[in-house]
């Protein structure tokens, strides 16, 4: 008897211990479903602050247009005050010469001035004049190398036409050009390639200085001039010769870097083509850091190339050297 009691009371504590878990389990979930809730909440009152944010851009863009709309017709209201003022002030100088009235001496004062407004609208406008700019203008792989170790160009022909590129236009705006002994070199040894690509063994009707302590050949038609001197002193030639063009720094890479070491570099005009050549001649064996060269523009070549161009930040520059 005894051990039957026994045995219920362990029975009921048993249901008394599941009672208590079942009722810890349900505290838990109802502290998770109470979570989620609020994460709910929470994710809610974002998504309204993105929907405000959204609102408030769109707003800011429409007084943008109105600010703009209203601009123009200021101008607009502007020019025909302009235009009504001239008028008029053709209309008083007309009735006051018809009457006489106006003495001698403004007479002359008013011709004096129709004169010189007359010259004004009659003398064409000039441009601001350029400053000439020294600029290293090449193609390079993306890993930095100009030509492969043997002065190799057989990677850059196909990738892409010379005449769809930049550079006519830019070589419209040079005066003089400088180049290194190994560039020159290729131009005597590819003279076929490069006939084939531009038509003539020396495609070049600016003067050329091509800097090398070595006694070279001369090619037919080019106007060369050998030189060994360092590239501060041959400079100022360039830019007279130049006569207000750019100066081109052909290249190699070296040649470019001692141009930049002297701080006469202006500026870098970079057609990356999409090849990797992994070892080879360097575009330009310098360490140059932040802020040095500025990036101002990038233009798509087709499939296979981009250009680059850099400005050159004196100060910086010479901050560094």
């Amino acid at each position: 008897m005894h051990r039957r009691t026994d045995e219920v009371h362990r029975r009921a504590d048993e249901v008394h211990r599941r009672g208590d878990e079942a009722e810890c389990r349900g505290d838990e979930v109802e502290r998770r479903s109470n979570e989620v809730e609020r994460r709910g909440d929470e994710a809610e009152r974002w998504g309204d602050e993105a929907e405000r944010r959204g609102d408030e851009v769109d707003h800011r863009a429409d007084e943008g247009g109105r600010l703009g709309d209203e601009a123009e017709r200021r101008g607009d209201e502007g020019d025909c005050r302009s235009d009504e003022t001239e008028r008029r002030s053709d209309e008083v100088r007309s009735q006051g010469g018809r009457a006489g009235l106006a003495p001698a001496r403004s007479r002359r004062h008013r011709e004096s001035t129709r004169s010189s407004l007359g010259a004004l609208r009659a003398a064409p406008r000039t441009p601001p004049a350029m400053t000439p700019r020294t600029q290293y203008y090449t193609a390079t792989s993306l890993d930095g190398f100009i030509a492969t170790e043997d002065d190799s160009l057989d990677w850059l022909f196909p990738l892409g036409d010379l005449a769809t590129s930049s550079y006519p236009a830019f070589i419209a705006e040079v005066g003089a050009l400088a180049m290194g002994s190994a560039t020159y070199e290729w131009m005597l040894r590819n003279s076929e390639a490069v006939i084939a690509e531009v038509g003539s063994a020396w495609p070049y009707t600016q003067p050329t200085w091509v800097f090398t302590s070595r006694t070279l050949p001369r090619i037919e038609g080019a106007d060369v001039r050998f030189v060994n001197r360092p590239v501060r002193d041959v400079h100022p030639e360039l830019l007279a010769a130049a006569a207000g063009k750019n100066v081109w720094v052909v290249g190699g890479g070296e040649l470019a870097g001692q141009f930049h070491d002297a701080g006469l570099l202006d500026e870098l005009i970079l057609q990356v083509g999409s090849v990797t050549l992994g070892r080879g001649k360097p575009l330009l064996p310098r360490r140059i850091l932040s802020p040095v060269l500025r990036l101002v523009e990038v233009r798509q070549m087709g499939p296979s190339m981009v250009e680059l161009r850099y400005t050159v930040e004196r100060e910086a520059s010479a901050a560094e050297r």
